[in-house]
């Protein structure tokens, strides 16, 4: 498997610059910076006679769009012999102004601040054919060219002067750069860079064309010159700059168009699903807008027909996010078996009877697979753990797993984790659920807390009262100790609520690294200034052991979503907290109900010898099909199997969790089996 750096890496040729892009049809912007004799003096300050004829920049959009979102950002070019001088003007019309932090050097974290970010890079003239990055299963990880620099250096700055300069995204000791930010003043604030050439091994009068990008973060939000994709396996976007001789006058943008405001139209849709493995026939109605009262009617061939209010529950976007259109489904069950092909017809009336949305459809037949509703595996479901785990065992308020104990508090959340031989419990108390209301944080009273078996898992429950509200806290532990926590906070008058939190206090013996988000690129030491930024999975620990957190459904309602997720590093200690509400309103109804999951790691001990010394890992491309368990490569893998045995080592085949369309099972059952497009 290849892979270089956060964003992957390399395609292009230097000869005549001929730049390649991965997404073809986006534009790679140009621009041109004009030469100077009085190079600006870099304080902070912008002055506009030291920055006259520079080259100018306004194409600042956010990540994946060619269009303004409000929020402009502007940069300034030039350049002497020896420099490259840069001077960026973030405008922020919320009046807050930017938040950033000191950092050092090696800092992983620079756009979790507000951060100004330039990136120049050359191709090697040596390499005439350039790979791609081809193992699936992951976003950008298939058939996606490497970026157009071989060579290409980042210099960020955030809004407290804090410097780092990278090479190929691997942070450099020396920054080997100047520069300067303002204060926040008039809705703006300003940075400005000297970049020497010499630092990043370029020469204005040889390289007269170079790659180049320019970020802002802001976080949630990164905005940047050329930013149709970032991050993964995507590899680095990036622009070209040309280096005018003196005299010439530089390239100016105009600001980008701004995004237009959808409003949501009225509209009702309908759909039929067919999922002949699940037995099911569904009539799927999704509305933007308000309808009042609706109907569906669902006509199957052999079947009465279904007629039900339709009750609409929200949707959420590959991200977890709600979206504004609502869903309802109503289903027709189908007898087990091979399916005859039928015609479907779904329809969706209003209160008056008229009809809203109407779709036909021919189901088609189906035979049902040999291993379908066979007994495989499910022993697993609550009667066999798999090796090594054993049955959790309870003891008070303790349940003790093959590792470790995870010892609950009184609110059914875990305390502690102590993993056998370790010196850390991961949780330095218990979390605590914060409820203010009005200003005034309320106090709940625990009842007491039932831990019983529940199958192969162990529940913990538990109901609290404050007021006139009303706690209710499950926690179901598994074998391995991924625990599903789930709680709803009930009474009238919800909208009240301020702020909802859940306050997870670390043992700071394990806040030592952070990984937000799936892709371990993102992956880098806690230096001090925390972490801040929307709802995402993350995991924290240190180099034996940590925890990790994250959901499903997503359950924050929080507007503020720069601190949904956010990681506190002070002199009180360390702490995941969840802002789970950020204002009145957000929580709306009589009951609310929010479930996450925590898993600390690792799940079991540690081998007595490394995995990746005596196994040989065989990726996707084993199968004839993306994720596919391909009986017919048998044969093949029993020879590696052998081959392997002779050497004392053991085969790992890769198999991804996503399963190619065109693969044999995927045909007939898409609908069954088919992921959500990312």
């Amino acid at each position: 498997m290849e892979m270089t750096g956060k964003y992957g890496i390399c395609c292009c040729l230097l000869g005549g610059l001929l730049l390649g892009c991965v997404l073809g049809a986006a534009e790679i912007p140009q621009a041109a910076v004009p030469f100077t004799e009085k190079p600006p003096k870099i304080d902070g300050v912008l002055d506009e006679r030291e920055w006259k004829a520079s080259c100018v920049l306004k194409q600042i959009t956010p990540l994946g769009s060619r269009k303004g979102d409000g929020i402009a950002t502007e940069f300034y070019l030039k350049y002497d012999r020896d420099h490259l001088y840069v001077a960026a003007v973030c405008s922020d019309p919320s009046g807050g102004g930017p938040e950033a932090y000191p950092r050092p050097w090696n800092d992983a974290f620079f756009d979790n601040d507000d951060t100004v970010q330039v990136v120049l890079g050359v191709a090697d003239p040596e390499i005439a054919v350039r790979g791609k990055v081809n193992v699936g299963g992951y976003e950008g990880a298939l058939d996606n060219e490497f970026t157009a620099a071989d060579f290409y250096y980042t210099y960020s700055v955030n809004a407290v002067n804090a410097q780092q300069r990278q090479f190929n995204e691997a942070p450099q000791e020396k920054p080997l750069f100047r520069s300067a930010v303002s204060p926040f003043s008039d809705g703006r604030w300003v940075v400005e860079m000297a970049i020497p050439f010499s630092g990043c091994g370029l020469d204005p009068a040889v390289n007269r064309k170079v790659f180049a990008n320019f970020f802002r973060h802001r976080a949630p939000v990164m905005y940047g010159w050329h930013l149709p994709a970032f991050g993964g396996y995507n590899p680095m976007p990036l622009g070209e700059i040309s280096f005018l001789p003196p005299g010439r006058a530089g390239s100016r943008e105009n600001a980008p168009a701004a995004a237009e405001k959808q409003a949501i139209r009225k509209a009702c849709r309908a759909f039929i699903g067919y999922g002949p493995l699940d037995g099911g026939i569904l009539g799927v109605a999704e509305i933007d807008g308000e309808f009042g009262e609706l109907t569906g009617v669902l006509e199957v061939d052999g079947f009465p027909a279904i007629r039900e209010k339709l009750e609409f529950n929200g949707m959420f976007d590959h991200d977890s996010n709600p979206l504004a259109t609502r869903q309802a489904i109503v289903k027709c069950e189908l007898p087990e078996g091979d399916q005859p092909e039928r015609r479907a017809k779904f329809s969706v009336r209003d209160a008056s009877g008229k009809v809203v949305a109407e779709i036909e459809r021919q189901c088609a037949a189906a035979k049902m697979p040999e291993w379908l509703n066979t007994d495989a595996g499910r022993e697993y479901v609550d009667e066999k753990i798999p090796r090594p785990w054993t049955k959790p065992r309870i003891a008070g308020n303790t349940v003790e797993l093959l590792d470790k104990r995870i010892i609950l508090g009184e609110n059914a959340f875990p305390g502690a984790v102590e993993r056998i031989g370790s010196e850390s419990r991961i949780l330095a108390a218990p979390p605590l659920i914060q409820v203010v209301a009005e200003g005034r944080e309320q106090v709940f009273t625990f009842g007491e807390l039932q831990v019983k078996p529940r199958g192969n898992q162990v529940a913990a429950e538990t109901v609290a009262t404050g007021g006139a509200w009303k706690l209710r806290i499950r926690n179901q532990i598994d074998f391995d100790g991924f625990m599903e926590i789930k709680f709803s906070l009930s009474g009238k008058e919800l909208k009240k609520v301020d702020r909802l939190s859940v306050l997870l206090p670390l043992d700071r013996k394990i806040v030592k690294f952070l990984l937000p988000g799936a892709s371990v690129q993102r992956a880098g030491e806690l230096t001090g200034a925390g972490y801040r930024n929307r709802a995402a999975n993350l995991w924290i620990g240190n180099q034996e052991e940590g925890l990790a957190f994250s959901f499903d459904r997503n359950p924050f309602r929080s507007e503020d979503l720069r601190r949904q997720v956010e990681v506190v590093q002070n002199e009180d200690g360390d702490f995941l907290k969840l802002n789970l509400a950020d204002g009145a309103g957000q929580l709306r109804e009589d009951e609310e109900i929010f479930r996450f999951f925590l898993q600390p790691t690792p799940t079991k001990p540690y081998p007595a010898r490394p995995v990746r010394g005596w196994v040989t890992w065989q990726w996707e491309g084993w199968s004839r099909w993306h994720g596919y368990p391909d009986l017919s490569k048998i044969g093949e893998v029993r020879k590696q199997v052998r081959d392997l045995a002779a050497k004392g080592k053991k085969l790992t085949l890769y198999c991804c969790q996503g399963l190619q369309e065109d693969a044999p099972p995927m045909r007939q059952f898409r609908e069954n089996l088919a992921l959500q497009p990312a």
